[in-house]
């Protein structure tokens, strides 16, 4: 996918299929997946493609809705409570992304909108995240795609295949196909 391109979702009957950007952190990943899985559950839509700068009511919507799903309300209360959080600075901000797994703009538009932090603080912490977290002994990651592969599939199609071939309905050559074709070079191999 593009740079520009977090995912897309497919769906067509009872199947559906999210294509997540592996080019992307993983805590940008985690909230791409969230807001696909919106689009899934709650767009006519057969095909929709999220890309950087497109915003519409939709595409907010999902951005709210996958937020709400990584962090729910009670999540985040529990979460300045038990960190005796008065006022948001960056470390505890850094700490708040870095325990539910979510990328560093999402949790800042999200603490915004939840009105925790103001406009000033939002733009403060905007910057330099990388080199924040790194300077106070953060695992780097969230922030960094860490996927070496171009092209890589999870789901039910590899049990599925498993089961087929074993009860005898393709043979070993055509499930090492599939597999191949999942982009599953670490289970044929």
């Amino acid at each position: 996918m593009k740079r520009s391109v977090s995912g897309c979702c497919f769906k067509k009957n009872n199947d559906s299929i999210i294509l997540i950007n592996s080019a992307h952190s993983p805590g940008r990943q985690n909230f791409t997946l969230a807001h696909e899985l919106y689009h899934i559950l709650d767009n006519d839509k057969k095909v929709y493609i999220c890309s950087d700068g497109l915003k519409n009511e939709i595409e907010e919507n999902a951005d709210e809705f996958a937020s709400n799903f990584i962090i729910t309300e009670h999540g985040l209360y529990d979460f300045i409570e038990s960190n005796d959080i008065d006022k948001w600075n960056i470390d505890d901000v850094i700490k708040c992304e870095q325990y539910f797994q979510i990328d560093h703009n999402s949790l800042i538009r999200r603490l915004y909108s939840e009105k925790l932090i103001d406009r000033s603080q939002f733009a403060d912490f905007s910057f330099n995240i990388i080199s924040k977290a790194r300077k106070l002994g953060y695992d780097m990651s969230l922030y960094e795609s860490q996927n070496n592969n171009e092209y890589y599939s999870i789901g039910h199609m590899i049990p599925l295949t498993e089961k087929v071939c074993q009860k005898g309905n393709i043979s070993q050559g055509r499930k090492k196909d599939i597999l191949l074709d999942l982009f599953r070079y670490d289970i044929v191999y």
